[in-house]
């Protein structure tokens, strides 16, 4: 492998993801590399520093931590992540505590850092093959793009993301982040091996004209053929911008990833698995909640209702009372507001002592 920098960084970083590819086949990167020149001896091979900016002559920043994931560089060049990104593949797991912290591919299109060819060069999983554009230009201003003006000829314009077959044999989530531009039209297609068309025009044109910078994602079909290893985004017509993309495994179409699931417990085949109402990836990501149990905070009150309400899924004492609150539900009292003073029935026991003994059932009648 070429270790030798060139003037603007491409061949090592080029050759650096290429390694990565190779080197962290079910490791995740922690095997990355092990052959590669350290020039400062700090255990981060040139490579990896030239990559992400460090200096592969200075010893002393193996020991930094430049982002919030509470790893070193050093642990960061072992695992193959960003040093600068506390979640390198944006699947909202931080690095530190991410079992598989390269599950997905993350594409920030004209990222100055990563753009100095035609090719955007970062790190990833190990199907990954390599991610490119045919025309058009960086727009390396944040937030950073690829984009298409529309002064060029109709079909002017396309970005190319390859995967290797050999280790990716599902169908993949592909998210799309893009300027919705009025009269501009954007295809995606997937090529095999060789560059040819395997299927065109998969969603039909996703620009719908809004104005807005939208999220969209779609499942691309590998598997409609063993030969179809690459996803092409072409331009049709119009200005198209492209802001980032990211590409993963996700079964069931939830938004976590097959790793993610794996890490949770939960079914990458169900999107709610433990049946309350709510989403894996909500519970998850969202509430913080336990998605493999349907009430978290075990006050009798299922997560997706607590929601609903807007009670605290985590807390079974949501206005902190001293009352429960399925008790204060059932009971006509309102979980929100601290009423554990008042005397509901007028007994002369006010509603927090009223949740033990018979006085529950003088409130009851």
């Amino acid at each position: 492998m070429n270790t030798e920098p060139s003037r603007n960084g491409s061949v090592v970083r080029w050759s650096f993801m290429l390694s990565i590819a190779i080197a962290s086949v079910a490791v995740c990167g922690i095997c990355l590399i092990a052959q590669s020149a350290d020039s400062d001896n700090d255990g981060m091979n040139d490579d990896y520093e030239l990559l992400f900016g460090l200096d592969p002559m200075n010893p002393a920043d193996a020991a930094l931590n430049y982002d919030d994931d509470t790893l070193s560089n050093l642990q960061e060049a072992a695992l193959a992540t960003d040093p600068f990104c506390g979640d390198t593949d944006r699947d909202q797991f931080p690095d530190h505590q991410d079992n598989t912290p390269l599950s997905r591919v993350y594409i920030a299109w004209g990222d100055p850092k990563f753009t100095t060819t035609d090719a955007y060069l970062y790190t990833g999983p190990a199907w990954w093959g390599g991610a490119s554009r045919v025309g058009g230009s960086w727009n390396t201003n944040a937030p950073s793009s690829w984009v298409v003006d529309a002064a060029e000829p109709e079909g002017v314009g396309s970005l190319l993301i390859t995967v290797d077959r050999n280790t990716l044999t599902n169908t993949v989530m592909l998210k799309l982040q893009y300027l919705d531009q009025a009269g501009a039209s954007l295809y995606v297609d997937i090529l095999d091996t060789n560059g040819q068309v395997v299927a065109s025009d998969l969603f039909g044109n996703l620009i719908a004209g809004s104005g807005n910078t939208v999220t969209s994602y779609h499942v691309i079909p590998l598997t409609v053929n063993p030969a179809a290893s690459g996803i092409r985004l072409r331009r049709g017509v119009g200005t198209v911008r492209i802001y980032a993309s990211g590409i993963y495994t996700d079964m069931d179409q939830d938004k976590l990833d097959r790793e993610q699931e794996e890490q949770l417990g939960t079914s990458d085949a169900d999107t709610d698995s433990d049946d309350d109402g709510l989403s894996d990836y909500a519970e998850a990501i969202q509430y913080g909640t336990d998605p493999l149990h349907p009430d978290t905070d075990r006050d009798g009150l299922s997560d997706s209702d607590e929601i609903s309400r807007g009670t605290n899924p985590l807390s079974a004492d949501s206005d902190g009372d001293g009352m429960p609150d399925a008790w204060e539900i059932q009971y006509g009292l309102n979980p929100l507001v601290n009423d554990a003073a008042q005397d509901l029935d007028g007994d002369g026991v006010n509603n927090l002592f009223g949740t033990s003994g018979d006085t529950l059932m003088v409130l009851a009648k």
